[in-house]
């Protein structure tokens, strides 16, 4: 499982040192729900992937964001 081996390890210690630097953070490559889960259990805000959706051209995702009130623009 993701949270058991040594990625899960790598991702609590990069969300650990964003939160005390105050820095954003973006989990990427995101393909599985049980990697969802498992981020969300860490406490990551954020994160992308083909579980969400393929990469897609700028104009079609403002599209989704008018439409789809769960996708939300990148805060700046």
């Amino acid at each position: 499982m993701f949270e058991e081996g040594a990625n899960g390890a790598i991702a609590a210690a990069l969300l650990g040192m964003s939160r005390v630097l105050r820095v954003g953070v973006v989990a990427e490559g995101v393909e599985e729900a049980e990697q969802v889960t498992a981020l969300q259990q860490l406490g990551c805000p954020s994160a992308q992937g083909y579980y969400f959706a393929a990469p897609m051209a700028a104009r079609h995702l403002a599209e989704i964001q008018r439409t789809d009130p769960a996708v939300t623009p990148r805060p700046s």
